[in-house]
């Protein structure tokens, strides 16, 4: 099982404020934030889904569940 990933992120502030935004339908927020370059969202006060500034980027696949179709719709818009 996963216990949590972090994906890298070349414009950390641009990608922070994305996630924010994109994942707050399936009720995650930013729980963490130990440093200027590292950022953890998460539900439940558990920070599973990371993002670090990176020079070196390469292509990633996530997938997340969500509640119900609905959600996935405010999710993609």
């Amino acid at each position: 099982m996963i216990d949590h990933i972090a994906i890298p992120v070349s414009d950390y502030e641009r990608s922070k404020d994305f996630y924010k935004s994109a994942l707050a339908p399936l009720d995650y927020v930013l729980i963490i934030e130990p440093s200027i370059s590292g950022a953890g969202f998460g539900s439940d006060n558990n920070p599973d889904f990371w993002i670090q500034k990176s020079s070196n980027i390469a292509p990633i696949h996530v997938a997340l569940s969500s509640k119900d179709r609905a959600t996935v719709d405010v999710f993609h818009s």
